[in-house]
């Protein structure tokens, strides 16, 4: 099922759809928006992209960026390209939502139904759009439901490195599990500071510990669990 507010011309001789204007696109548990989708009925090829916002007088605002979901995962990217057979494709400067968390990329490609490769990636659970925290590399790789590996990593807090790894590897399965406590960040009268940073272990289905830590720029500090 496919929509669009301005056109859509069908090539018939090339079988090659164009939809342009707040185009939508419904395929089984396939999802996309963008403002211009170029389908190729042949090759089950579909490419979406933005266009300019005519009303940005600097040319560089875009509008109608492409949402991509694919059941559980929602992709977000400058541009998507993508096998609605095959469930590969690639996101151009992309973002990637799935189990409550968030991977940025260069570039995202999924080349099997449950992998993405992300180049030059970023990883947090942090939903706001300049994340407080994340882990980078420039080499990741992301099993659905299952785990991440970096190589190397880099964890930025506040956007600036506070330690590196030669790699790494997270779970991201569903669930209750061991992980990072994600930090808060503010200022008072005792300096900058950064609130519950810590580790939390579940040990197994009936017990588990957490240990967190306090620290204000002007000295004072707490460890906790």
């Amino acid at each position: 099922t496919y929509t669009a507010s301005d056109s859509i011309v069908y090539d018939v001789s090339r079988r090659v759809m164009h939809s342009r204007g707040k185009a939508t696109i419904d395929y089984k548990e396939l999802g996309l928006k963008a403002d211009q989708i170029d389908i190729h009925w042949t090759t089950s090829q579909l490419f979406a992209r933005g266009s300019v916002d005519t009303s940005d007088t600097s040319g560089q605002k875009m509008q109608g960026i492409p949402d991509l979901i694919d059941g559980a995962e929602t992709y977000h990217g400058s541009e998507i390209s993508y096998n609605f057979k095959t469930k590969k494709g690639r996101v151009d400067l992309g973002k990637t939502e799935m189990e409550n968390g968030f991977y940025y990329g260069d570039a995202i490609k999924k080349a099997e139904p449950d992998v993405l490769y992300v180049d030059h990636g970023r990883f947090t659970t942090c939903d706001l759009d300049h994340p407080h925290y994340y882990f980078a590399s420039p080499t990741m790789k992301v099993q659905v439901r299952d785990k991440v590996i970096a190589r190397p990593i880099y964890l930025y807090i506040a956007d600036v490195p506070v330690f590196a790894l030669p790699f790494g590897v997270f779970p991201s399965e569903r669930g209750r599990r061991s992980g990072l406590i994600a930090p808060a960040y503010g200022q008072s009268n005792r300096g900058r500071y950064m609130l519950h940073l810590g580790y939390y272990w579940a040990i197994n289905d009936y017990m588990d510990w957490s240990i967190r830590g306090d620290g204000y720029t002007k000295g004072s500090y707490t460890f906790y669990s």
